[in-house]
């Protein structure tokens, strides 16, 4: 039943309920795992800039660009795009944006 609220939902673009998804797909919660939906998902809730799940959004693709599916321009260019929207305060999420860049340009 959940599941079904939050697809009718996805399809009015609530950026909350695509977020959950998004999530729920990249871990194979209450359905198969499946990353290129996850993706899909998180990328239309990236594009909120003013939003909180905006900047959720570009972390959780930072951490699947770095860690499910490798490519490291695409996880610099997420968590830079996290960092430019980050809330005000230094979240664990921020923290890890930040470090994530920090180690690249160390390695770089």
């Amino acid at each position: 039943r959940a599941f079904g609220l939050l697809c009718s939902a996805v399809g009015k673009h609530v950026t909350r309920a695509c977020l959950h998804l998004g999530f729920m797909h990249v871990e194979g919660w209450g359905t198969r795992r499946n990353v290129p939906e996850a993706i899909a998902l998180f990328k239309q809730v990236a594009t909120e800039d003013e939003e909180s799940d905006g900047f959720e959004a570009r972390i959780a693709l930072g951490r699947i660009y770095a860690n499910a599916v490798p490519d490291l321009a695409a996880a610099l260019e997420w968590y830079a795009a996290a960092i430019a929207i980050a809330p005000e305060g230094d979240g664990d999420d921020l923290r890890e944006a930040k470090a994530y860049l920090a180690g690249y340009r160390r390695e770089g």
